[in-house]
């Protein structure tokens, strides 16, 4: 099921929610992905612009906005969409 909050997308995926993001990482280059999010926190993967693939943990800060961290320590602010 695919219901629109707002403008964001999300699709029902077990206890949580599917989503397309997108945002930067620190040095400000775009990233974009999907994750899956439940009200603690939840999992995905990103793809920079330089083509790099990285599993990201995730976690709410606002309405729409999520805090992400990769295995490496890097942080990223990711909108969903």
């Amino acid at each position: 099921m695919v219901q629109r909050m707002g403008s964001i997308t999300h699709r029902a995926v077990g206890n949580g929610y599917s989503y397309s993001v997108s945002g930067t990482d620190s040095d400000r280059l775009s990233v974009w992905g999907d994750v899956d999010v439940d009200q603690d926190g939840g999992s995905g993967t990103i793809e920079d612009e330089n083509g790099e693939v990285r599993s990201i943990d995730v976690e709410w800060t606002g309405y729409g906005v999520l805090e992400a961290t990769d295995e490496y320590g890097n942080s990223f602010e990711l909108e969903a969409e």
